[in-house]
Order: structure tokens, then C-alpha cells, then sequence
């Protein structure tokens, strides 16, 4: 048999480092110099894809990478053994805490807290420190219901949250109930009190996520509430009190290295650390947003729960919260439970019944055989030639009548879902959903329409022509309940509009028209859908011997309505804050103390074409209320023509923007909003109300100089922002102030 051939060199275990060789020959060699071996073409070698693309080959620079077992090995990295004082182990313990908002906050793990490389060997950490290793271990399973939450719910956009590194030793087999236990038994077994009270502050933490996102009832949501209030009160307590920042050993962070041990895409820019007070601020927010949950889950009414969703993702909290706020609206089904109580479908159908007075679709989706067979033979009375009409025609329409009221409450609760999913996701998402959301909401406004006129024929209500238009608009319940739908989403789409900033300024007068357009039509809707008062309306009369209805009964089973006060009141405010702001930016316009309808500069195209433009993609499939162009919102603006009317408009206009602060305070204290609904609001009401004292404080100041154009040079008009963000203002200033805030910025 042949031996095998001979190794070109001794491949034994002695290696020389031919480094430093090869650096002295490069002694005196030109810079950019290149030399090959006889036979080889360099041009051929510099061109080599491989050679010149930057991803693979930047072309300079190297340094020394060792791996973690290396760095152990020769105790590079000290040994976790050596962390015994308190004061060592707070400073690691705060620091991953610190670091690991980073990743709350949506960047990589590598960005984060994996810098302390003993994440990477979790099974040498509980070799050498017990204590470290339950806290560590109480991180790693924090992180992976962090990861749960988020990857199971659809509120994120694809730059949050990158992928967890697979070199982490996660240990998934272990339950949280024995990683909560450990942390008990460390925190027990500590010295420190401070030390204990980290510990804990993890162990509420992980028992917190656990039961939100196992929850199976809401005693298990009420459960994980009681947690955070739990991990709320050791965060504000006094042995959570730092006098300095959190400094470990600095042989113990790995941050140059991580990036070469985790198999990950990985950021290379180094995010700066939050301080410990401001993270610890952040953490606070987090728990009292996470404990709020408890109110959530115990609110029955629809309006209170958008309210809530919608105050909460205004906020902008941590994707965790919003991801978790998720999972406990949308954990069950909500055609079998809602937050853990009455079926969505239910709820929606007794709002119907309740608080607009319509119970009649509630009693046809229960299959209410009299109601049912009233519509029916309406119908067949309107539509139809009685004596022709077959039992299996009359079946089918008693089907179709049952049928057309399912699909319609599907629709809204699914609509109502993807607009409570739509708050929860960040602005930019948000406002992206609510747009492309818009031609859903089309067609449940035509089908809401469809079923009104060919099932209910709300167009033949059986009154007389004087009452017929009145009584039409009355039985149009369902087209009214779509409308809201509708018109709250155009608001909300111009609102995160203003608030993102997408606008130019010329664009700003006509957003605020249509801001005020939206709200004003939802007054008006509601006025129609919530009726005061029905003695117009013909009593519910079925004839004896035909048993049909002598008036529709889309019109004559309407009842009273009950007010929502808070959203009623609000949405009223509303109106004359927008107003008083409209008026406000037409006047100073008018002075020429700031540009509203002038192109940006260097813009190619004019405001007009880039609003119609704009609108086209927000509103252009509506049909109801159908679109208003640039020209039509601009056309609105008051005659100016007539300099003396200025002051006077100021001061009206003034006057307006005071009383609408009047009624959003008088909103908040008023005993017939529940707390429940106060709470949800307060937030959005005290912006609104600061943003109305702005705007009146400007339009009083404006009118008290407009007159002396000699001292009106001196002043200016700037857009802000007082009280929300999506709240605009034109403050009327000095110009020497708005140049002392430039400079001090």
C-alpha cells in the first residue's frame, strides 16, 4: 500500500506569529505599493469582487478578537466569583438594568446589556455567583417573554426588536415559576437589602409578563397588576436610591467583542446609556402603564375602552406595553369574550340598543321571531305583491334579514379591533394603518347604507311627506354608526398628519379646516344617532288582521338615547378650539406676521397640488362626505378686507378659545363622567385645555397691537405646540424672544 504524501510544512501545535516579519519588510516600502509572485496579474487580484466590496473587505484597520473562552481562560474576564461586595454587585446589577431599557426601547441586544459576557456562559456564571445567576437568569426569561409578546402581536414595525442572538443561554426548558423561586430564595438569602430589593423588583417583574401573556381570565390580568404595583412601590423606595451612576469593573463589559461571538446582524453604533435616575423614571412609567391594565379589563363601555387605547398609545409607550396591552385585548375571541367579559358582538349590539336607542338590531341578531317577521312583512308590504309571494320567499327574506344584521356587527367589531390595534402601534404606523383602514371603512359604510335601504327600507318610513325626511334620517341608524366610524377615522388620519410634522406650513390652514369639518360632522351625526327626544316619531302600530307594521320599524322602535358626555362634551370643545385656531391663523396671516399659504423654498410644486394631492390619498375613496379640494377649504376664510373688523375678530375669536377651556375643565369635573372615563381622558382634555388658554392669550395680545402697524413690526407668529402634539397653535411673539430661543437652543 502507498503512504500518504508528506505535508508541505509540520502541521504539529507550534505555531510562530510571522506578524512582526512581516511588517519589517514592509519597511521603506512606498504606501499603496503592491507586489505579486512571477506569473500572477495584480490588476487581475485587485478587481476580485471579494477584494474590492466593501462588505466583506473594508481595506484597512485590524485589531485582536479573542473568543470568551480565551479571554477566561487567561483571565482577561474575571471571574464572576469575584463580584462578592455590595457595592460590586449593585454597580452590575443597576448596570444591566440601565442597559436593558436599551432594549425596551427597541434596539439589538448587542446595543444592550450582552456586553457583560457571562450571558453567553450562564452555566460557569451559577458555578461562581449564585446571586449573579438568579438575576441574570430572571433578564434571560424577561427576555423572552419581551420577545414573546412582541413577535405575537402585530403592532410592530419591522426596524424594532432585531433577533435574539442564538448563542444566548436562554435554558427554555425551566419554568418561570422556578426562575421566580430562585429569585426569592437569593433575595432572601441576600445581606443587602439593596441587593434584595433587585432581586425582587426582577421577580415581580417576570411574574407580571408571565401572567399577562398566559392569561385565561381576568383574575390572572388583575394578578400580573398586582405585581407591577408590587415592583412599582421597591423602585420608589429609598433603597433604590443611587448616589452615583453604576460603574462595574471594566474588565467585566465586553462590548468591542459581542459583536464577533453573537451570530447576528449587529448595529455598530454605540448607543449613549441613559442615566440611572431617568432610566429608572422610564421603568416607573412602564409599571404604572402595565398596572393600569386592571382598569381596562373591568370597562364595559366600547367608547371608554377606545378612549383608553387611544390616551395610552398617545403616550408613546415602550413597544412591551403596547404589545402586552395587545395580547390582553386580543388573547381570546372576542365573538366568545371581550377583555374578559361579554362578547364584543354584545357589547356593540347593546351600545346600539342602550345608548342610541336602536334595540332593534339587537332583537333581530337574537333571532326575535315578532321583530323579525315585522321587518319581513314590511318588506313584502313595500316591495312586493303579498298574494304572490311563496312561504319559501318569506323564509328566505326572514333568513336574509338575520343574516344581513350578522354581517353588518361583524364588521363593526372587526373594524372597531383594527382601530384599537392601529393606536397601539407607533405614530408613523399608526397613521400609515388609519389610511390604508379607509377603504374598509368604505364598504361598511356602503354596506351599513345597503342594509338601511334594502333590508330596513329606512327610505320608506310610512309618514306623511312632512315628516318623511326627518323620520328617514332617524331610521338610517346603521349608515349613522358607520358614518361615526368614518368621520373619527378622517380626524384621526389629519391629526397624526399635524402631529408627525408631514405638513408644510401652508398646508396647516386647510389641515385645520378639515380637522374642524370632521368634527363638526361628527356632532351633527351623533345629534341623529342619539335621539333626545322621539315624540316625533309614530308609535310601533301592527295591523290586527295582517299582522304588518303600519310604520317602519327601523323608525318606530327607536328610543331615547343616552349622552356620552365625555366624548360629547370634548368633541364640542373641540369645535370652538379649532374655530378660534382657524380664525387665529387667517388673522395674523392677514398682518403678514407668518407665511400660510406660500410654497416651501425651492418647492416645485404648489401647495395646492401637493394638499389635493394628499387628500386624494387619504380621503379619495370616500364617498360620504366626499372629498373638498385645497380651494374649498381655503374659500372659508373670513373677509378681511376691513381692517377696523380685525381687533373685533380677535377678541371674538379670543373669547371662543376661553370658552372651550371652560368646557373641557367643566368636562373633567363633571359628576356624570365615571372615573374610569375621566381617568382615560384627562391627559388629552388638560392639552387641549392648555392649548386653548394659548391660542386666546395670542388672539389677546394680538389685538391689542394689530391697529399700530409701527409697533406690530416687532412681533411674529410661530407654530407650536403647547398642550398635544397634534394640537397647533399660532403664538403671536416678539421676534427679539423667538432670536434669545434660537440662541439659548
Amino acid at each position: 500500500m502507498q503512504s500518504p504524501p508528506k505535508p508541505l510544512c509540520d502541521l504539529d501545535d507550534t505555531w510562530e506569529d510571522a506578524l512582526a516579519a512581516f511588517k519589517e519588510s514592509l519597511v521603506g516600502e512606498p504606501t499603496w505599493s503592491c507586489y505579486c509572485l512571477g506569473g500572477v496579474d495584480k490588476e487581475v487580484i485587485l478587481s476580485a469582487p471579494e477584494v474590492m466590496d466593501p462588505k466583506t473587505d473594508s481595506g484597512f484597520g485590524y485589531e485582536d478578537v479573542h473568543s470568551l473562552a480565551h479571554l477566561l481562560k487567561t483571565g482577561a474576564v474575571p471571574s464572576a466569583a469575584t463580584v462578592t461586595t455590595e457595592a460590586a454587585l449593585l454597580d452590575l446589577m443597576d448596570y444591566i438594568h440601565v442597559k436593558e431599557l436599551t432594549y425596551l426601547q427597541g434596539y439589538a441586544l448587542t446595543q444592550s446589556y450582552l456586553d457583560f459576557p457571562y450571558f453567553l456562559r450562564m452555566d460557569l456564571l451559577k458555578a461562581q455567583n449564585v446571586t449573579l445567576h438568579a438575576y441574570c437568569r430572571g433578564v434571560l426569561r424577561t427576555l423572552d417573554c419581551i420577545v414573546r409578546a412582541v413577535f405575537s402581536t402585530t403592532n410592530r414595525s419591522e426596524e424594532e426588536f432585531m433577533l435574539v442572538p442564538p448563542e444566548l443561554d436562554r435554558q427554555p426548558d425551566c419554568s418561570v415559576e422556578e426562575i421566580v423561586s430562585e429569585l426569592e430564595a437569593a433575595a432572601a438569602a441576600a445581606t443587602s437589602p439593596a441587593v434584595a430589593a433587585r432581586l425582587r423588583v426582577r421577580q415581580h417583574l417576570l411574574a407580571a409578563l408571565s401572567h399577562f401573556l398566559e392569561s385565561k381570565k381576568r383574575s390572572d390580568v388583575e394578578a400580573a397588576c398586582v405585581e407591577c404595583h408590587a415592583a412599582l412601590e421597591i423602585l420608589e423606595s429609598d433603597v433604590y436610591v443611587r448616589a452615583g451612576e453604576p460603574a462595574p469593573e471594566a474588565a467585566m463589559l465586553r462590548a468591542k467583542e459581542i459583536a464577533f461571538w453573537v451570530s447576528v446582524i449587529t448595529p455598530t453604533r454605540a448607543l449613549p446609556t441613559p442615566s440611572f435616575a431617568d432610566a429608572m423614571d422610564a421603568y416607573r412609567r412602564m409599571l404604572q402603564q402595565l398596572a393600569s391594565f386592571k382598569t381596562l379589563v373591568n370597562i364595559e363601555s366600547l367608547a371608554s375602552v377606545a378612549d383608553f387605547i387611544e390616551n395610552l398609545g398617545a403616550v408613546q409607550p415602550l413597544l412591551p406595553v403596547r404589545s402586552l396591552c395587545a395580547v390582553v385585548l386580543f388573547s381570546r375571541d372576542p365573538n366568545e369574550s371581550f377583555l374578559h367579559g361579554a362578547p364584543l358582538h354584545r357589547r356593540l349590539l347593546t351600545t346600539l340598543a342602550k345608548k342610541y336607542g336602536a334595540p332593534l338590531y339587537q332583537k333581530i341578531f337574537e333571532g326575535d321571531e315578532a321583530m323579525v317577521d315585522g321587518v319581513v312583512e314590511y318588506r313584502v308590504k313595500c316591495t312586493m305583491n303579498r298574494l304572490k309571494v311563496t312561504p319559501e320567499q318569506l323564509m328566505f327574506l326572514r333568513q336574509q334579514t338575520v343574516d344581513s344584521v350578522r354581517r353588518w356587527t361583524m364588521e363593526a367589531c372587526k373594524l372597531y379591533l383594527v382601530f384599537l390595534e392601529t393606536m397601539l402601534c407607533n405614530r408613523g404606523l399608526a397613521h400609515r394603518r388609519m389610511m390604508n383602514a379607509m377603504a374598509d371603512l368604505v364598504r361598511f359604510q356602503e354596506m351599513s347604507y345597503t342594509t338601511d335601504l334594502s333590508v330596513f327600507l329606512a327610505n320608506v318610513p310610512g309618514v306623511s311627506k312632512e315628516l318623511e325626511a326627518e323620520s328617514i334620517r332617524c331610521s338610517t341608524v346603521l349608515t349613522l354608526f358607520s358614518n361615526d366610524y368614518v368621520l373619527r377615522a378622517m380626524e384621526r388620519v389629519m391629526s397624526f398628519e399635524v402631529e408627525l410634522d408631514l405638513l408644510t406650513q401652508g398646508e396647516l390652514v386647510p389641515a385645520m379646516w378639515y380637522i374642524n369639518f370632521a368634527q363638526r360632522a361628527q356632532v351633527e351625526n351623533k345629534t341623529a344617532l342619539c335621539l333626545q327626544s322621539t315624540h316625533s316619531l309614530p308609535a310601533t302600530l301592527i295591523n290586527k288582521r295582517t299582522h304588518v307594521p303600519v310604520h317602519n320599524l327601523a323608525l318606530t322602535t327607536r328610543t331615547t338615547g343616552q349622552m356620552d358626555l365625555a366624548r360629547d362634551g370634548v368633541l364640542d370643545a373641540c369645535c370652538s378650539l379649532s374655530d378660534a385656531t382657524y380664525l387665529s391663523a387667517c388673522l395674523m396671516e392677514k398682518k403678514r406676521l407668518i407665511d400660510l399659504a406660500g410654497a416651501p423654498k425651492h418647492s416645485l410644486i404648489s401647495v395646492e397640488n401637493v394638499f389635493n394631492h394628499r387628500l386624494l390619498l387619504c380621503y379619495g375613496q370616500l364617498r360620504s362626505p366626499p372629498l373638498r379640494s385645497y380651494e374649498r377649504c381655503m374659500s372659508s376664510r373670513p373677509a378681511l378686507d376691513d381692517a377696523s373688523k380685525i381687533p373685533v375678530y380677535a377678541a371674538k375669536a379670543a373669547d371662543v378659545a376661553t370658552n372651550a377651556a371652560e368646557k373641557l375643565r367643566s368636562v373633567l369635573s363633571s359628576s356624570s363622567v365615571d372615573e374610569v372615563r375621566r381617568a382615560s381622558i384627562r391627559r388629552s382634555v388638560e392639552g387641549l385645555e392648555k392649548t386653548a388658554h394659548m391660542v386666546a392669550a395670542s388672539l389677546r395680545a394680538f389685538s391689542a397691537v394689530c391697529e399700530r402697524d409701527d409697533e406690530l413690526k416687532d412681533y411674529c407668529a410661530t407654530v407650536e405646540r403647547p398642550g398635544l402634539p397634534s394640537a397647533v397653535t399660532f403664538a403671536f411673539r416678539k421676534k427679539k424672544e423667538i432670536s434669545a430661543t434660537s440662541a439659548t437652543a
